[in-house]
């Protein structure tokens, strides 16, 4: 098989995998906005804070959707398997690992703080 078939075999799958790529570079730009107007630690007190929860989730939201067009672009890509799939699967791969670690503070901190009250809140009205 030549290049050019291999190519042509893989080629609607850089759509998906340009879209997902795309949508960490805007992920990592939204990330640090947060980061610079809230700071990068997880406190109940940013809780309160106007906008820290909206734009958390919006966030996470975001955080979900980069992954699921990175795991679509790896399972179309396992589909074809051939030698240009694999780099996609590759890429996709480094790619959620780093969407993984741009969440992990304090985005991801946030959703733990926010499960823990969330389950604290509905303990204490249960006990009441």
């Amino acid at each position: 098989m030549s290049i050019f078939e291999d190519l042509n075999k893989a080629k609607w799958n850089f759509i998906t995998l340009s879209i997902s790529i795309f949508s960490y570079f805007y992920l990592s730009h939204i990330s640090d906005e947060f980061v610079e107007r809230f700071g990068s630690k997880v406190h109940i007190s940013n809780l309160f804070v106007d906008g820290y929860l909206s734009s958390t989730m919006q966030i996470l939201g975001l955080i979900f959707i980069t992954i699921v067009l990175f795991c679509i672009t790896i399972f179309i890509a396992w589909q074809l398997l051939s030698i240009t799939s694999v780099v996609q699967i590759i890429i996709s791969v480094v790619f959620i690992c780093l969407t993984f670690s741009l969440g992990a503070v304090p985005f991801f901190g946030t959703l733990l703080l926010l499960i823990i009250v969330g389950a604290l809140l509905v303990f204490l009205a249960n006990e009441s």
